[in-house]
């Protein structure tokens, strides 16, 4: 079943950096962007009254969006990012200092935007809203491929694979195993 895009783009979460705060405080003037600060809502506590109401109508909520955002939390990144990718929406990835996994053909489905430059989205992302879709499925298709629960276990040995290829070289290591 496909759903009708409502929403130009979306956020939902709480404030738990300063570009989220930043992001909360903006007013970006249009009847099509939906930005929900839950902070007073803590998803993982299965006590939260209205849990499994919140969870379909955010599912819903993303399908309905041409764009996520996701924006940096606590650290440099967001569960969200996949998230965002596994419902098939294009991810609008909010944090300049994330590292990008190797793997994905990033530039075909995701958008970056700099930090500081969150004032501008409309503007930024109005050039790809013929893509949207396309990139969606684009987003959905790299998660299935490195991310899904089924390659969890392959991508973690391919990922200590590509660590250990950026180790000194053997011939650097001592006798005694340390470098000398």
């Amino acid at each position: 079943m496909k759903t009708e895009k409502r929403y130009f783009f979306y956020l939902s979460g709480g404030s738990t950096s300063i570009l989220r705060k930043r992001i909360y405080n903006l007013k970006f003037n249009r009847s099509d962007v939906l930005i929900e600060n839950t902070s007073a809502y803590w998803h993982w506590d299965n006590s939260q009254p209205d849990r499994l109401e919140r969870q379909r109508r955010y599912a819903e909520t993303l399908a309905a969006s041409h764009f996520v955002l996701c924006p940096r939390g606590a650290g440099v990144g967001s569960y969200r990012f996949f998230e965002v990718m596994a419902a098939g929406v294009t991810p609008v990835l909010l944090s300049d200092d994330y590292a990008l996994t190797p793997g994905p053909a990033w530039d075909t489905f995701l958008i970056q935007v700099r930090e500081r430059d969150i004032d501008k989205l409309p503007e930024i992302l109005e050039p790809y809203l013929g893509s949207a879709a396309a990139r969606g499925r684009l987003a959905r298709q790299a998660f299935d491929e490195y991310f899904s629960i089924e390659r969890e276990f392959d991508r973690i040995v391919e990922l200590a694979a590509l660590s250990l290829r950026h180790a000194p070289p053997p011939e650097s290591i001592s006798a005694n195993g340390k470098p000398p």
